[in-house]
Order: structure tokens, then C-alpha cells, then sequence
């Protein structure tokens, strides 16, 4: 049930305000980076600079074509 879930203060704040439209088209390169940082730093393993570098490129060409867009 819904209401048993407790979030941290802050992520409640957060999930008051929806992320812009153009962000939202983010999501899916956002969710790919943060999967790949979890499985790379699992079991207290370091986050290697080069281990996210493809997912995280494509996070950041993805809020810049957002932001490009946002600005139009």
C-alpha cells in the first residue's frame, strides 16, 4: 500500500515539483547511467572514471538537446 511507503524528506520535497517536459525525455538515458554506476559500485567496489563514460555521454548529450529546446 501506498501509504506505508516512507520517503526520505527530501525526496518527498522533490517529487512535489515534476521535472520540466523537456527533462523528462532524460529518463531513460538517466536510468541507464544510474543502473551502470549500481552495478559498478557494488559490493564497495570504486566507481572507475572510464566505466559509465558511454552512458554517461549519452546522459549529457541528452540534457543538452533538452536544453536546447527549452530555450527556443
Amino acid at each position: 500500500e501506498l501509504s506505508a511507503l516512507r520517503l526520505d524528506p527530501e525526496v518527498a520535497r522533490m517529487c512535489r515539483f515534476p521535472p520540466p517536459p523537456n527533462l523528462v525525455k532524460t529518463l531513460g538515458e538517466a536510468a541507464s547511467y544510474g543502473q551502470c554506476v549500481s552495478t559498478e559500485t557494488a559490493g564497495n567496489n570504486e566507481l572507475k572514471k572510464s566505466a559509465c563514460a558511454r552512458e554517461f555521454q549519452a546522459l549529457k548529450e541528452c540534457f543538452s538537446r533538452a536544453l536546447k529546446r527549452s530555450i527556443k
